[in-house]
This record gives C-alpha cells, sequence and structure tokens, in this order.
C-alpha cells in the first residue's frame, strides 16, 4: 500500500455529477470550483446571448479588419482605387466571419476554473512589492526588468518540472479534471453580470470619447492620409501633406502598410463623408467602446474571480491614468482616432484574446483567427512590426508548456507575415535624413521604462499588476500565456536589449511602445482576482466580496497619488460637444478660413495649430509645414525646402524675420496665403511689404494673399 495517502476513488456513472480528484498546487482545479455554477435561469439564457453576441462582434473585427489590411496591401501594389478594395474586403471578410464564428463563439477556453499555487501568488505580490521599490524609490529599472526576467523564467523552470512529473504519475481511470463536464448546464452568475457591466462601461467611455478632446499633431499626417483617400479615391504611396505624391513618405511610414486611415477614407469616399467626420466623430467612440468589451472578453476568458468587479477596476485605472502623456489611458478613449492608439487598447489586446482561446483549445479555425489578428495589427501601425514578434514569441513559448510543441508551432508560423512587413519595411524606407533642429527632435524621444508606466502611484499599480496580476486568472492557459508575455516583454525591454533594438532598427522614437504588449489593464483586473483567491482560501466566505472590492478601489485610489484623470485639464484635455472635431480650440474655423480665400493648387503658411487642421480638412490645398518635426524627414531631399519651410513656420507662430528674408523664403516656397496673429502688427506688417494683402479676419487670425 502506497503511503503518499488514500487513491482517490474513480468517477462514479452518475448523470449529474462526475468525481474529479484534486491535487493541491497550481493549474489543479477545487472542488468547489467546479461547482461554480447553477442551473440557468431565463436571464442566464438572456446573459449568454449576449455574450455570444459581444464575443461574435469581436471576432467580426478582428477577421473584417484583417482581411481589410490583406486587401488593402494588395491594392497598393496593384493600384486598385478604394472603393472595388471595400467591396472585395466585404464579400471575402463575410465568408470568412461565416466560416468560424461557430467554431471561435461560446466555450471560453474549455477549462474548468484553477487556481495558482498560494506560495506562487503570495511570492509574485512580494516580487511586486519590491520591483515597485526598486523602479521608483530606488530608480533602478534596469534591475526591476532583471527581476522581472527572473522571475519568468523561474515559472518557466517550475512548469517544466511540474509537467515532467505529471507524466509519470498515473490518474484514475475516467474523464479528467480538464475535460469533464457536468450533464446538468450550469452557469457561473457573474458571467451575466460580466457582460452587462461590459456594455454599461462602453457606453460611459464611449460618452468621455465624445465629449472630451485631447488633440495630438501627428493627425496631420493620418487624417490627412485619410482625407487623400476619401476625396481622391485611391491610396497614395507618397507625401499628400505637401504636395500631391511629389515627395517620399516619412521614412516611418514607408511603405504605408497601415490600413487604418485607408479604411477610415475608404468609408468617407463610400459615404460622401469627409475624413474628419469618420474619423473624430463615429470612429472615436465606437473604437472606444470595443476596447472595454475587448478587455471583457479577456476577463471572462482568464475566468478572474468577481470578473464585474474586476472589469470595472482595469477600466477606472485606464480613466485614472493620466499622469503620464504616454500612459496607455492617453491611448484610450482621449486617442482612439488614430491607428496606433486602436493598436495598443483594441487590436494587442484582441490578439492576446484570441490566442489565449487557441492556446486552450487548438483547431485550424481558430488558428486563422490568430493569424488575422496579427494581420489587424499591422494594419492598425507600422509599430506593431516590432511588437508582435515579441508577443507571438511571448504566446509561443506559452503555448509549448501548457500544450506541446505542436500547438507551439502553431502560434509562430503567424510571424511570417510580421517578419515579411518588417523586411518590406527596412528594404522600401528611405533613410531617416539627420535633423536640422536636433534639439526639438530629441524632446519626442521618452524613456524607455518610464514613458508608458509612468511614475508615482500610477507606476505602483501597474508594476504590482505586471508581477502578480497573473495569479488571479482562474485559466491555466491564460497564466501561461501572460506570464510568457510579460518574460518575452522583460527581456525584449533590458537595456542591452533595447540598444540592440535601437541600433539595428533605428527604434529610439518608439521603443517605449514596447510595453503595449503586456495588456497591463487585464493584469490589473487579475490582481483584484490574485486578492480575493487568496482571502477565499483563508477568510470566510462573506469577507471575500470585501476583499475584492477593497482591492479595486486600491488599484483605482493610488495612481492618483501624483496622478488625475484623462479628461483633467492638467492633461491637456478639454470638454466639447459630441458633434465637434478633436482639434485645438479655433483651430478649425481657422483654417477654413485659410482655406475659403485659397484655390485648389495653392500654398498655405499658418500658425501649426491651424497648419495641421488644414492638413486634415484638404488634400488640395497644402500648408508650408503640417508639423514642423515631419519636416526632419525631408532634409535630403533638397526639392522640399525643408530648412526654408522649418523658418517660415517659426515666422508664422512666433518670429518675424528680416524683409528680405521673408521674401526669400514666400518666393523659393511660392506661398499664395499666409496667416499670422492679429496681435502681431509687425508680422502682418512685413507680409505687405512683400505683396501679401489682407484678404480675411478670423478669430485670432488675420489671412493675406498676393
Amino acid at each position: 500500500m502506497s503511503t503518499a495517502g488514500p487513491v482517490p476513488a474513480a468517477p462514479t456513472a452518475s448523470p449529474t455529477q462526475t468525481a474529479t480528484p484534486w491535487v493541491a498546487g497550481a493549474g489543479s482545479p477545487r472542488p468547489e470550483d467546479s461547482r461554480e455554477g447553477t442551473v440557468p435561469t431565463r436571464a442566464a439564457h438572456l446573459s449568454g446571448w449576449l455574450e455570444r453576441l459581444t464575443v461574435g462582434l469581436l471576432v467580426v473585427v478582428v477577421v473584417g479588419f484583417g482581411v481589410w489590411t490583406l486587401a488593402y496591401q494588395v491594392a497598393l501594389v496593384v493600384g486598385l482605387p478604394a472603393s472595388p478594395t471595400l467591396l472585395v474586403a466585404l464579400v471575402v471578410a463575410a465568408a470568412a466571419s461565416w466560416l468560424v464564428l461557430p467554431t471561435v463563439v461560446g466555450g471560453g477556453t474549455g477549462e474548468r476554473p484553477s487556481r495558482a499555487a498560494t506560495g506562487q501568488a503570495l511570492a509574485a505580490l512580494a516580487l511586486g512589492v519590491v520591483c515597485a521599490w526598486l523602479g521608483g524609490a530606488g530608480n533602478q529599472r534596469g534591475y526591476m526588468m532583471v527581476l522581472l526576467v527572473l522571475a519568468g523564467a523561474a515559472w518557466v523552470v517550475l512548469t517544466l518540472r511540474r509537467r515532467r512529473t505529471s507524466r509519470t504519475v498515473r490518474t484514475p481511470a475516467g474523464p479528467s479534471a480538464a475535460t469533464s463536464r457536468p450533464s446538468t448546464p450550469v452557469v457561473d452568475p457573474a458571467r451575466g453580470a460580466l457582460w452587462l457591466t461590459a456594455w454599461a462601461w462602453a457606453l460611459v467611455c464611449a460618452v468621455v470619447a465624445m465629449r472630451y478632446a485631447r488633440p495630438d499633431g501627428d493627425d496631420a499626417y493620418f487624417v490627412n492620409l485619410s482625407q487623400w483617400v476619401a476625396d481622391r479615391g485611391t491610396f497614395p504611396l507618397k507625401d499628400t501633406m505637401l504636395g500631391d505624391q511629389v515627395f517620399p513618405m516619412l521614412s516611418s511610414h514607408s511603405p504605408p502598410i497601415h490600413s487604418f486611415e485607408g479604411l477610415l477614407g475608404a468609408l468617407g469616399h463610400v459615404t460622401g463623408l469627409s475624413a474628419g467626420v469618420v474619423t473624430y466623430l463615429i470612429a472615436t467612440p465606437l473604437l472606444t467602446a470595443l476596447c472595454v468589451l475587448a478587455l471583457a472578453w479577456l476577463v471572462s476568458l482568464s475566468r478572474i474571480r468577481f470578473a464585474p468587479v474586476a472589469l470595472s477596476a482595469a477600466v477606472l485605472f485606464l480613466l485614472a491614468s493620466g499622469e503620464a502623456g504616454a500612459a496607455q489611458g492617453n491611448f484610450f478613449a482621449l486617442r482612439m482616432w488614430q491607428g496606433k492608439a486602436a493598436l495598443a487598447s483594441l487590436f494587442l489586446p484582441l490578439l492576446v484574446a484570441v490566442a489565449l482561446a487557441y492556446v486552450a483549445r487548438g483547431g485550424r479555425r481558430r488558428q486563422l483567427v490568430l493569424a488575422l489578428a496579427v494581420v489587424c495589427t499591422i494594419g492598425a501601425s507600422n509599430t506593431a512590426v516590432f511588437l508582435v514578434p515579441v508577443l507571438v514569441a511571448g504566446v509561443a513559448l506559452a503555448a509549448w508548456l501548457h500544450v506541446g510543441a505542436r500547438r507551439a508551432l502553431g502560434v509562430a508560423v503567424t510571424l511570417a507575415y510580421p517578419l515579411a512587413c518588417g523586411v518590406a519595411v527596412k528594404l522600401v524606407a528611405p533613410r531617416a535624413s539627420v535633423a536640422p533642429d536636433p534639439e526639438a527632435a530629441a524632446t519626442w524621444v521618452l524613456p524607455p521604462l518610464q514613458g508608458v508606466i509612468g511614475q508615482h502611484g500610477f507606476f505602483v499599480v501597474s508594476i504590482v499588476a505586471v508581477a502578480a496580476g497573473w495569479a488571479g486568472l482562474r485559466s491555466a492557459a491564460a497564466r501561461a500565456v501572460l506570464v510568457c508575455v510579460v518574460l518575452a516583454t522583460a527581456v525584449a525591454m533590458l537595456p542591452p536589449v533595447t540598444d540592440a533594438l535601437v541600433a539595428a532598427a533605428s527604434l529610439r522614437a518608439v521603443v517605449w511602445r514596447m510595453w503595449w504588449v503586456v495588456p497591463v489593464p487585464l493584469l490589473v483586473a487579475g490582481l483584484v482576482g490574485a486578492v480575493a483567491e487568496l482571502v477565499h482560501r483563508r477568510l470566510p466566505k462573506v469577507v471575500v466580496p470585501l476583499a475584492a472590492l477593497a482591492a479595486a478601489a486600491a488599484v483605482v485610489v493610488i495612481p492618483f497619488y501624483g496622478g488625475r484623470w484623462i479628461w483633467s485639464p492638467v492633461n491637456l484635455a478639454y470638454p466639447v460637444s459630441p458633434m465637434a472635431w478633436k482639434v485645438p480650440p479655433h483651430a478649425e474655423a481657422e483654417a477654413k478660413a485659410a482655406l475659403r480665400v485659397s484655390r485648389d493648387g495653392d500654398t498655405v503658411l499658418a500658425p501649426w495649430d491651424a497648419s495641421r487642421v488644414l492638413a486634415a480638412l484638404s488634400v488640395d490645398v497644402h500648408p508650408v509645414s503640417a508639423r514642423a518635426i515631419y519636416l526632419n524627414a525631408y532634409v535630403g531631399t533638397p526639392s522640399a525646402h525643408s530648412r526654408e519651410r522649418i523658418a517660415l513656420q517659426k515666422f508664422a507662430d512666433s518670429r518675424t524675420p528680416p524683409v528680405a528674408t521673408l521674401r526669400h523664403l514666400v518666393d523659393v516656397l511660392s506661398v499664395d496665403t499666409a496667416c499670422v496673429s492679429k496681435e502681431r502688427v509687425n508680422a502682418v506688417t512685413a507680409l505687405e511689404q512683400v505683396g501679401f494683402n489682407v484678404a480675411v479676419g478670423e478669430g485670432r487670425l488675420v489671412c493675406l494673399r498676393r
């Protein structure tokens, strides 16, 4: 007889219950976890319908945008116009959605809820506290990343040992814990509340996106690109800000493989709406709502305890992340019209969700959705070319640990597409020129280990969640995926690795975005679940909801130490009408005034707020400089006269040069319309001396023509 204790009895043939042996440790379900539901009621059926509707919508978004991106990139090569490209994409996406929806929607990960080992959960929380101190008060974020790498590697080793041990232990005959199902359907009451909570928060966040603005200078490029497609019905391969495809595209966007702006422009072209209306008024609230629903899908797949509370904490954490300008909350509701914001807050979380489902359940159709999710990320932003390989590497490691080499290979093959896109960008993109104003360019470089997670309270919650949030995920597949993704990201963020990436791929200005690979809001939700799990094991059940609420309150309140809501004026946000464009106050009216007095083909000089909106309004009239920092890319193109453009833009904004210098500058660039502040009498006089006459006044500006 064995001395290790009694052997569990084999499961009986009862039609209503299946006995499952329970072994303490990570990844093994407790008996009470397998009875976490009740017989479905009408309300439960309705909540199940809402879940299927939501997940189906998100899968259609992945399939639709993935197919559109592929169609767009083919159209770039063969010169297909926007309308037929959109039609082909719709037909193919409809067929692909019909193929995959029955398999992908419903069923979650197909796992029983399981818990991380208590020792591992406590160690993870301790690690989070140490990392928070080390990266905060200690100001040693490099060592903080080393600790995260070592902890992730230790988890991988423990998982491998546990897997090796499990192969030598025979389990009793009958269904396993992972595959057994009670014959009487059960439902977790929290799951229904989760989806109702998700839709409520989606509505709230969509309203925030409509009622607040935090303008961004990059719209000069992105919305201008969409306006070209909406107006001309073709996809440009060269610059459309300074001329009609006369100069090369910006090196960071060449070739323009990102299809997000092309889609918004194509929708504007077929509906007759301007790109600004589609971008600011329609896409922004819809995409914001989808972000919340994608986060809810992740919470559902991860089987987090007290899911509605955990989701609410994660959403409020995003809304409270106004401390850092590059925090993920600032790439959420207040900036969702840009492709890179959609990448950070929507498509990368969706990629994690479909990857998690594939790791857990496999299948060719789920693999197809995974591949299309990878395509979606590239379609959102060129940034994904260096982010997605890190994420996919982490997911492949998780698949190998959780299932085996074959599943890992199924994940790894999806790397072919982003790697091919990276090669294309490296071969086609023009070499970046040396900036004529290095000091101005340097202000846009953020510290890689600080830009996204900031400092103060927001940093503390973020890094503790990154270190310990996985312990609150009751899906073994989710724990494997999140730990391995954090490990892969931590390796990539080690200072020597970061330096190598910057040297090899010129990523100095954007390497801080590597943090986007980690779904921090999901891990914040997991942190709430981890606290609830630990309390559930030690204290009476009545205390558990209170612990979950306390943890949720903490992850929301702590970021306010040095932080603020994203709509705070200190965060450069302000309230606007729901029908207003997300541009600086008065800039739209001033740009329209300059446009009224200009003719097709004119070159217009105006202060930069008005200039960047002018670029979004029209592709028939071109600003001298849509954004000064973009002109750095054209130093190596003599015909672009970038230095003269920079000098003229400084005149439009604040500095009046000698009349002879001004005459030379406006002649070189053939300026037809010039707008300056009414208060700058010397500037108006100088323009009149070089041949300009007052044409119109609007708001703070006066516009002159010659």
